[in-house]
């Protein structure tokens, strides 16, 4: 299904719904609608982004779960507004490079992916709040992790509540020893993989 032509001469739209539609695509002239600050394209059928969608430079939530989407046009970084991030349930095979910049970014969601590892550059999202990485299929996590205030930038990483990073059924191989503090207060749900690191961390110490 195609969008309506008459809905892209909405210039001053700042909120558009598209969920649950069968949609395949978005047409480039969705960068008409540049008010847009919320975009739900949820539940359908699309495998790529128009590469011009970084010109909706006023848009600050996004959420395209459920969909066909293997990774986002380059222009995607230009969206710095951007506050909420919803693209689990996706084809994604690795952590989006077009989101290494978002300073403002509060909650991202790349759950039930196929992602297989992390970036080191993953710290420079540094105030986030959630980051939702549940089912993919990562095997070690990058130190960095360490610098990641999830939370009130106020606050250090080990003050925040245990479900701002959700790591769980993982096929989790490595865990670098210097992590396993930080990951003791952190949402680690039934990923047995890293529920065996963390316990025998707890032995040694004994």
């Amino acid at each position: 299904k195609a969008l309506p032509k008459t809905l892209l001469q909405l210039a001053k739209l700042k909120t558009l719904i598209l969920t649950s539609n069968q949609i395949e695509a978005l047409p480039d002239a969705i960068e008409q609608l540049s008010n847009l600050s919320c975009l739900s394209i949820g539940n359908n059928k699309i495998r790529y982004l128009p590469k011009n969608i970084g010109n909706l430079r006023e848009l600050g939530n996004f959420y395209a779960q459920n969909n066909q989407l293997e990774s986002l046009p380059n222009s995607f970084s230009q969206l710095t507004k951007l506050v909420y991030i919803d693209l689990s349930n996706n084809y994604f095979y690795r952590f989006p490079p077009q989101l290494s910049n978002f300073t403002k970014l509060y909650d991202l969601d790349l759950s039930s992916n196929a992602i297989s590892d992390l970036p080191h550059w993953i710290s420079k999202n540094k105030y986030i709040y959630l980051l939702n990485l549940r089912n993919n299929q990562i095997k070690s996590l990058p130190k960095t992790l360490l610098d990641l205030t999830v939370g009130d930038p106020k606050r250090t990483v080990h003050e925040e509540d245990s479900s701002a990073f959700i790591i769980d059924n993982n096929p989790i191989e490595e865990v670098p020893t210097c992590l396993l503090d930080w990951l003791k207060i952190r949402d680690y749900g039934y990923n047995k993989a890293l529920k065996k690191w963390l316990e025998a961390d707890d032995n040694a110490i004994m």
